[in-house]
């Protein structure tokens, strides 16, 4: 009875628990500045060292490449936007939140490059952005579902342990929300990775760095992990369960 008592309640309210906290803290990063929240960026561009075709004049002593075209040295990208720095996660200035909000070199090009400088992007620039778009749009849509059903998932079992109600809808709830984090997760890493890849084999001229977001990357994949924890002790506890009945039947 403890035994069922644990994987019908205890571990997927934990569970579920810690999924949504994990997937909120990886949609919260560069929606609201906060020294922690800062830190679970998607990506980071390190463009200090940039080659850029024509500087604007000769560069002085202790000035970067990227500033002396009027670049930042670091650019964050969040879910929601992006900020940019002249020293590691010394943020300066970051954009306001916004959904829909897709990586966008040639924006970020046109607003701060300096009169008189010239950076040679690949001609595939303009493509590549209206895929990343697409793929950016998809992954916060992903996000946003998982959220949802993480919640409704933790609110569900709550409420019908509860009541000691059968556990039917929070299993199809913890299936959507297993589903839905996992996709999620594996969204946004392969994003990052096709970025990353195609800065590197296309723009590799320009000496940019491309970094994963460590954080965002840890928290994204432990929501997905912790939610299908919770739907694996689900299907454990219903199966307990069901042997018990049929025990119970034969007795009788």
């Amino acid at each position: 009875m403890l035994l069922i008592r644990f994987f019908r309640i205890i571990l997927p309210l934990l569970a579920s628990l810690a999924g949504l906290v994990y997937i909120s803290l990886t949609m919260a990063g560069g929606f609201r500045r906060h020294p922690f929240l800062d830190k679970v960026y998607l990506f980071k561009i390190d463009t200090t060292n940039i080659q850029a075709y024509k500087f604007p004049s000769e560069r002085p002593p202790n000035v970067t490449p990227a500033e002396h075209i009027g670049l930042n040295n670091h650019y964050y990208f969040y879910m929601w936007g992006h900020c940019d720095a002249r020293r590691h996660m010394y943020l300066k200035r970051c954009t306001k939140p916004k959904i829909g909000y897709h990586f966008n070199p040639l924006s970020i090009l046109r607003e701060k490059l300096l009169k008189g400088s010239v950076v040679k992007v690949p001609s595939k620039t303009g493509s590549f952005t209206d895929k990343v778009k697409i793929g950016s749009i998809v992954m916060t849509g992903l996000y946003a579902a998982g959220l949802v059903f993480s919640a409704l998932l933790f609110l569900s079992k709550l409420i019908f342990a509860i009541f000691d109600l059968d556990d039917k809808a929070p299993r199809v709830i913890a299936g959507l929300a297993m589903i839905f984090n996992l996709l999620a997760a594996t969204s946004s890493t392969a994003l990052i990775i096709i970025i990353k890849r195609t800065i590197k084999t296309d723009a590799g001229y320009l000496n940019l760095k491309v970094h994963y977001g460590k954080s965002s990357l840890i928290y994204s994949w432990v929501a997905a992990y912790t939610v299908l924890i919770a739907y694996i002790s689900l299907l454990i506890a219903n199966r307990q369960l069901q042997k018990r009945r049929q025990a119970t039947e034969k007795l009788y």
